[in-house]
């Protein structure tokens, strides 16, 4: 699915899968390191075309420094783990970021079910196939795989899988294209905590540091490390700006891939460049919806070291409306049309932020004033940061 593979040469080393497998089992347990090698058992294709084209996008960073001149190495994993996160880690010159398994599925099942949706995404095949059967109170589209195996360790009941499916071939087609979108966004969040020197200033802190999408069971011991440190701002505020940093970061990185047409899936390129942009948005804005599920879920209530998922959204909405509306021609349309499948989208998921509060409250001054300050933390954090970042 990816386009011919380039020269990673002196940028993916020998040596770096046998690093990566042995942090990912030391971290995660023994076996947790995917392997996807030709012929391998289980091989998921989705899987396999969305980490080679991370690879490559990774590769393409190449020639970037620090000031102080290390060169920037990272090397994507994958982790067979139900529990929907990734992370952004450092070990010696090399930088890791991974993904579990219980975030592809997550994103996987969510995007099925917006295809199975009949009033989203009506240009794509035979909407009028799909049935849009009402779930049952309690089930959330993305976690009712994850909700059965995490309760119950195996899947009780199959009969509403079928709800969650789209029946139109082409419109499935088009779920795995979301699917590739959404993961994407993940991948370069992970990586621009890299970029961005995130991870560089906080192992520097606390060496065996590791940057989670969803906070794990290590986050209060690293905030309490933290906490001794001189950040310029205390610990929660602080790891809670990177992570807006890095989103916003994600996002460009992922608008302009396709503004300026270095889509490298083959199956994504056959879609116009308006489509894929608005694939790019609304995969950024479903995250938060994802990241929000997947915080009820756990077990902690110390959640300090995140923004909650609505100031995330709010974030990501900013950073359209500030950088990306003006970019491109047709910008505007396309940020509206996103806003008008999600709000389709909440008739079938309650759950879903409710987009009119989202557009209600990008006019409200109040609101829009608790984003300032956390836009003036972002501004600090940044200048504590940028010394570690790669240009």
């Amino acid at each position: 699915m990816t386009e011919g593979a380039r020269d990673y040469s002196g940028f993916f080393r020998d040596g770096d899968d046998a690093i990566a497998r042995a942090y990912v089992d030391r971290s995660f347990g023994a076996g947790a390191y995917l392997d996807f090698e030709p012929g391998a058992a289980g091989r998921d294709e989705i899987l396999v075309a969305s980490t080679a084209s991370a690879r490559d996008y990774m590769m393409q960073s190449a020639s970037c420094a620090t000031s102080g001149g290390q060169i920037f190495r990272v090397r994507p994993s994958l982790i067979e783990t139900i529990r929907p996160n990734a992370f952004a880690t450092r070990h010696r010159d090399l930088h890791l970021c991974g993904m579990n398994t219980g975030m592809y599925g997550a994103i996987f099942e969510l995007c099925n079910f917006v295809m199975a949706q009949p009033g989203l995404f009506r240009d794509i095949g035979e909407p009028g196939r799909e049935t849009a059967t009402p779930l049952p109170p309690g089930v959330v589209p993305g976690f009712w795989l994850i909700d059965q195996l995490r309760i119950h360790g195996t899947i009780i009941d199959k009969s509403l899988a079928p709800s969650l499916m789209p029946k139109c071939p082409e419109r499935y087609h088009f779920a795995v294209a979301l699917t590739l979108h959404v993961m994407r966004f993940v991948w370069f969040h992970e990586m621009c905590h890299c970029l961005n020197g995130h991870v560089g200033a906080l192992v520097d802190i606390v060496p065996s540091i590791r940057l989670n999408e969803m906070p794990d069971d290590s986050a209060l011991a690293t905030l309490v490390e933290l906490e001794q440190a001189s950040l310029p701002m205390n610990a929660s505020a602080f790891l809670q700006a990177i992570e807006l940093d890095a989103d916003r970061s994600a996002l460009w990185a992922a608008f302009r891939t396709q503004s300026e047409d270095k889509e490298n899936v083959i199956a994504l390129q056959q879609f116009d460049q308006a489509q894929r942009i608005k694939l790019s948005l609304l995969s950024a804005y479903l995250i938060t919806f994802i990241m929000e599920e997947a915080s009820r879920r756990l077990n902690s209530e110390r959640r300090e070291s995140h923004p909650d998922s609505y100031t995330r959204l709010h974030n990501l909405v900013r950073t359209t409306a500030s950088h990306l509306l003006d970019a491109r021609t047709g910008m505007q349309a396309i940020f509206y049309d996103v806003m008008r499948e999600l709000k389709v989208l909440r008739g079938a998921i309650p759950s879903l932020v409710d987009v009119d509060q989202v557009l209600a409250d990008c006019l409200s001054p109040q609101f829009q004033a608790v984003l300032d300050d956390k836009e003036e933390q972002v501004e600090t954090a940044r200048s504590y940061f940028i010394t570690f970042s790669f240009n």
